[in-house]
């Protein structure tokens, strides 16, 4: 794969982003496997002799037929170790350029790769593997491995495995026929279709979830199925029973006509001299006749009645089985949204335990790695806190954890602080940079918490270029109190209290009458429904030092306030932001300040089968009031629209977007070259299976640039 890019120079964040049962009725019986189960049926052949007929439903997609109940299948070998992954190359070339340096003709050569490795079928983490190398003599030559684990993808893995079984019940079709079907095929002798729960292997993790639920499902269908075949047995055999009976009648109607012109004969003939015996034996054969055709008809009326109350019966039944069906596919679904709401290792215990099982089922291993949040080995990122460590790139090592309500976490490496510390070559203050952090604590650390950190290490203050300036790397130190309270079902407040020391300041991390070297922070959720609202105010201190991005040696009183409204059953979302730092710096002059007020406003659509759009206006501002009461502004105005739709063509899956972003200022503002200018990029992609094409251009125009660029890529 060859990549064509202009952002091989600057530091990207990877996005991190796994019995035996003897048959004793003519109802068929489940024998469950390794491999697959059987079904084993007991049909009648003749009048008394019964055979049994078995049919074997393997886990393979693939059909297998056994002869007898008794022989099974070995269990399919599970793989020690499975690997998914990708390669990239990646091939930059740029005539010029002029950041961070003034450099021409430099080439560089990326290679990454990214595996995601998972054990024993349970046990998932991901490697990346990356080496980059330049001709430029700034830019260091880097290789960089990294092992990362994370619960949250072995949590989804067990939650993947729970929705395959709830949705194994339903990819057996006969147990949602028709009653009416389900008859038509036993009298056809089909029963292998019928009350088929297909094999649920969840390879050790929720293997007895839905067992119970399965054998309840099979003898209340089996139930209302026996209820249902009996009375419509009853009824065809009523059915036949009328048809014998209308033909009676009509034997009878024939009989009574017979009667009756023998009657009108013999009358007629004995006119004179039988007259009054002929009358009398005709009124004698009429009377027979007219009783044996009035009980006939009371006959065949009740059976008629019995007939209409026994099909008002089985439509009941037929109710009921339905109604049952219904109340199959409800109860899967159901168990598919709690199996979605599973976020962490208690609420999986929560759900096993609902469903008659417990989470000590698992393998001793699982149970503990459901209690680590993160494992990283070599490159990773670290966020802990506001004021300690927060969005830094670390080489070493790092591994939090959270078993019961004990927190604990550490980490400890070299620190890529800045950009410049990641790709600038040579030995200077950047390069030296390390920290070493350990937390611990009770409580949640996404619920309620109490949490103790201490941190230390060293760090470039003033990011200078050269070692020799003693004050370019310093040890710093220190420690912070948070906690998490909720103040209802609603809302919740994040607080934390930090202080450090410094060669500039040391031994005073104690020293409570000095709050130079202290920092403190406090931060709002709110949700009510479709709304989210948060905030934060945050306060530090000119001596305070962290692992943070904060500005050094400065005074800082920050604060901001968001809110996000979704409409329209989400596909609708309004965000909008103030946020406002103030900064006093008694080292660069004398009454120094500089305030920074940022805005924002986006609106974002989401709406099936249509592209998504995003278009927002962020406007910002810069006052700085100097030694000399000079007060100055600057002027950031952003203006930025996203389109972006997938689609097919054919078989083809492509995605197209289009971005455009218009800044509003002067060249005054910033200091740079691009000021007041417009930039529109588009970008079509096709996937071919194994390969990606992928087509950008990006047209660029200020008044004092006019740029074009074209960017080929194939991974």
């Amino acid at each position: 794969m060859i990549l064509f890019s202009d952002k091989s120079f600057s530091q990207n964040q990877s996005v991190q982003d796994s019995t035996t049962q003897k048959p004793s009725s003519l109802q068929p019986k489940f024998l469950q496997t390794d491999s697959g189960f059987f079904i084993i049926e007991t049909l009648r052949k003749g009048c008394k002799a019964k055979v049994e007929s078995e049919h074997f439903f393997p886990n393979e997609a693939e059909p297998i037929t056994t002869e007898t109940a008794k022989k099974t299948l070995p269990p399919v070998a599970e793989k020690f170790i499975t690997i998914h992954g990708n390669l990239s190359y990646n091939f930059n070339y740029r005539s010029y350029i002029d950041t961070p340096f003034a450099q021409e003709d430099i080439m560089q050569h990326s290679i990454q790769t990214r595996l995601n490795v998972k054990i024993k079928e349970k046990y998932s983490f991901t490697v990346y593997l990356t080496s980059r190398r330049s001709n430029s003599p700034f830019f260091s030559n880097a290789t960089d491995a990294s092992f990362q684990f994370r619960q949250t993808e072995m949590l989804e893995g067990i939650k993947n495995d729970m929705r395959v079984q709830a949705d194994q019940i339903l990819a057996d079709k006969s147990i949602l026929l028709t009653p009416a079907q389900i008859y038509q095929r036993e009298k056809e002798g089909s029963l292998k279709d019928i009350g088929r729960f297909p094999a649920t292997i969840v390879k050790a993790k929720a293997d007895k979830i839905f067992e119970e639920k399965k054998t309840i499902l099979t003898g209340k269908f089996d139930s209302l199925y026996r209820d249902y075949k009996t009375k419509m047995d009853k009824l065809n055999a009523l059915q036949e029973k009328a048809k014998q009976g209308s033909a009676a009648q009509q034997s009878v109607e024939e009989k009574e006509k017979q009667l009756r012109g023998n009657a009108e004969r013999i009358k007629d003939s004995l006119k004179n001299s039988a007259k009054d015996f002929a009358g009398k034996y005709y009124d004698e054969h009429l009377k027979q006749t007219d009783s044996i055709a009035k009980a006939t008809n009371a006959n065949l009326n009740k059976k008629k009645e019995d007939l209409e109350k026994l099909k008002k019966e089985v439509a009941e039944s037929e109710k009921k089985l339905k109604l049952f069906q219904k109340k199959i596919v409800d109860s899967v679904q159901e168990v598919k949204k709690q199996i979605a709401s599973i976020t962490d290792k208690n609420k999986l215990n929560e759900f096993l335990q609902k469903k008659g099982n417990n989470i000590k089922e698992l393998p001793a291993l699982q149970r503990f790695l459901l209690s680590v949040k993160q494992i990283g080995l070599g490159r990773t990122w670290i966020d802990y806190s506001e004021l300690t460590v927060k969005n830094i790139s670390l080489n070493g090592v790092n591994i939090e954890m959270n078993p019961g309500n004990i927190y604990l976490a550490a980490a400890v490496g070299k620190v890529n602080y800045r950009f410049r510390d990641y790709i600038v070559k040579g030995n200077y203050a950047g390069s030296n940079q390390q920290v070493g952090l350990v937390r611990a604590g009770f409580g949640k650390k996404d619920k309620y918490n109490f949490i103790f950190t201490y941190y230390s290490g060293q760090k470039a203050l003033l990011n200078q270029r050269s070692i020799a300036d003693s004050s370019a790397v310093q040890k710093i130190s220190g420690f912070s109190i948070e906690t998490r309270a909720a103040i209802d079902n609603n809302n919740y407040l994040v607080g934390e209290y930090a202080r450090s020391t410094s060669p500039a300041i040391k031994g005073k991390i104690f020293d409570l009458k000095t709050n130079t070297n202290e920092a403190w922070s406090i931060k709002l959720f709110s949700h009510y429904g479709n709304t989210k609202v948060t905030s934060y105010y945050r306060k530090t201190g000119e001596g305070f030092q962290s692992f943070t991005l904060f500005p050094t040696n400065n005074k800082q009183d920050a604060w901001m306030i968001r809110a996000n409204q979704s409409i329209w059953k989400k596909r609708i979302v309004l965000d909008a932001a103030v946020r406002k730092n103030d900064f006093n710096s008694p080292i660069a002059a004398p009454d120094f300040t500089n305030t920074n007020v940022f805005k924002s406003f986006q609106v974002t659509a989401r709406i099936p089968k249509y592209p998504f759009v995003s278009a927002g206006y962020f406007p910002s501002s810069q006052l700085t009031l100097s030694n000399n009461n000079v007060l100055y502004e600057n002027r950031y105005n952003t203006l930025n629209a996203i389109v972006s739709h997938s689609y097919y063509v054919g078989k083809l899956s492509m995605n197209s977007n289009a971005t455009y972003t218009k800044f509003y200022n002067a060249g005054s503002d910033s200091g740079f070259i691009y000021f007041n200018a417009s930039t529109l990029t588009l970008n079509h992609s096709v996937n071919l299976q194994r390969f990606v094409l992928q087509g950008i251009v990006t047209m660029t125009d200020q008044s004092l640039l006019q740029q074009l660029t074209a960017e080929p890529v194939v991974t």
